[in-house]
């Protein structure tokens, strides 16, 4: 029996994690079924059911997920630095740890989940050979992990549970990391969940054992998508939904006029449609090569006239527009359409992309910095104190390589050093190092191929000595 009635106990944990996350996944599942493109079906006109059910998967368009990607391109990790002094040098033993555990890729999974779900985790554990002589990290999906942070230190997570559905062993599990400790729980798997946390019920767990956790703390840290002032997160395009369904409804009413008016509807008066026995009768059938004709004079042929699309069309624009200037997002990125501006104009339509990039930088690069201070902690390092250390990150601005050039020409000029130079121009800190090695072996190949330098001919030369005469009449050396 899971003890979940004293407060601060295992037991207690796992029930209030477990039901706040019951709470908000339903919320997570909407938010990430409208980034990959899976938005709620737009709204049809009840009287023509079936042609809309035909068109409404069609009418979705995804400028969610547009907007989370155009900000995902520009975040790119590409080293540590210990110290974030003048002196500070590259920490070469943290991006080692980041690449033995692929993160120099998956870290992109953690940023994607984050934009699209308003959080996700990464979950340091101790060195298990996986990843070498380095701690383990991996990237948790907000669905399956959920932590309660500490409301003073809004980045530090007083609990942590992670559930999900073991198919191997056929079991729903969990482990809950709280204090020192690390607890599981196991429960009968349920073919109607696709995550653990649907359908909870405390009375179906059992405490599965418990272990001493060597970080003595809840070994995760949270990459926090739009962090308010009490710790809550936003989805990178949450607050734009509304207007991707107003979208979607204008989509599907094109559609559907579109459909509807493929063939002009046309109308006869003065004519009778029944044969001779009374009975209706079709006498006209479009085609190409076909000749409409009545008998009675009286008859008059006319068609409708076709809706006009256009204000749908410019609905639509509008729309996409005002979702770019919520989302800071340059709208070119959303209509697909660029005109052929200056330089500078360019770069000011991505300012708000570029400034919201760095702030998300700010945010992830702190958690990041986190779990590689854990990671120095499992290996006893003196480095897991080091807050001081800090993410390198690539420039979010996409600048001409000419520009950069020009740019770094104008710099060397100044004095400014080398490595500096290079980082000027996006080169990543291993780039660098490579970079500095070639050019200390062109430098010293230059040096061994280059030519010895000729003797001087007017220097004032030694007279020769003549061996055949005795050596009171040799000449006599200059003085």
């Amino acid at each position: 029996m899971i003890d979940s009635q004293t407060p601060g106990s295992p037991g207690w944990w796992f029930k209030r994690l477990a039901e706040k996350q019951v709470m908000r996944l339903a919320d997570l599942h909407r938010l990430h079924r409208y980034a990959v493109g899976d938005a709620d079906l737009p709204e049809g006109d009840n009287r023509v059911r079936e042609t809309f059910q035909t068109f409404q998967r069609k009418a979705r368009s995804n400028y969610v997920g547009l907007i989370c990607e155009s900000l995902l391109e520009r975040l790119r990790v590409t080293g540590f630095r210990a110290g974030s002094d003048a002196t500070a040098a590259d920490d070469k033993d943290a991006w080692a740890m980041w690449q033995a555990n692929s993160m120099d890729a998956d870290i992109a999974l953690g940023f994607r989940a984050a934009l699209y779900m308003r959080e996700a985790y990464l979950m340091i554990g101790p060195p298990d050979g996986s990843a070498g002589k380095y701690p383990v990290i991996t990237v948790e999906d907000p669905r399956e992990m959920i932590a309660e942070m500490d409301p003073i230190r809004k980045r530090r997570p007083l609990a942590v549970l992670k559930m999900w559905n073991d198919t191997v062993v056929n079991q729903r599990r969990a482990l809950l990391m709280v204090g020192g400790d690390f607890h599981s729980y196991t429960a009968p798997l349920r073919d109607d969940s696709t995550h653990a946390y649907e359908g909870f019920s405390l009375d179906s767990w059992q405490h599965a054992g418990a272990a001493k956790n060597p970080a003595g703390r809840p070994p995760v840290v949270r990459l926090p998508n739009r962090m308010n002032i009490d710790g809550t997160c936003l989805a990178e395009a949450e607050d734009t939904i509304d207007i991707q369904d107003r979208i979607n409804n204008q989509i599907l009413d094109r559609l559907v006029i579109s459909k509807m008016q493929a063939y002009r509807q046309r109308w006869v008066t003065g004519a009778s449609f029944e044969d001779e026995d009374g009975n209706p009768m079709e006498p006209f059938k479009p085609g190409a090569d076909l000749v409409w004709a009545v008998e009675d004079e009286t008859a008059r042929f006319g068609d409708f006239s076709q809706a006009d699309l256009t204000p749908i069309l410019s609905a639509v624009r509008d729309d996409v527009r005002d979702m770019a200037a919520i989302s800071r997002t340059p709208a070119h990125y959303l209509l697909g359409e660029f005109i052929n501006a200056a330089g500078d104009a360019f770069d000011a339509s991505e300012t708000g992309l570029v400034a919201k990039a760095k702030e998300r930088m700010a945010h992830f690069g702190e958690a990041i910095e986190e779990a590689i201070r854990i990671g120095y902690l499992y290996l006893k390092d003196s480095r897991a104190d080091a807050f001081d250390s800090e993410v390198q990150w690539g420039d979010p601005q996409r600048r001409a390589l000419a520009e950069m050039a020009d740019a770094a020409t104008k710099l060397s000029a100044a004095g400014v050093p080398w490595r500096t130079l290079m980082g000027v121009l996006n080169f990543t800190p291993q780039e660098i190092d490579r970079m500095a090695a070639e050019r200390a072996s062109d430098a010293l190949l230059a040096s061994a191929l280059a030519p010895a330098p000729a003797l001087n001919q007017n220097a004032p030369q030694a007279p020769t000595q003549d061996d055949s005469k005795p050596p009171e009449e040799q000449p006599a050396e200059p003085q």
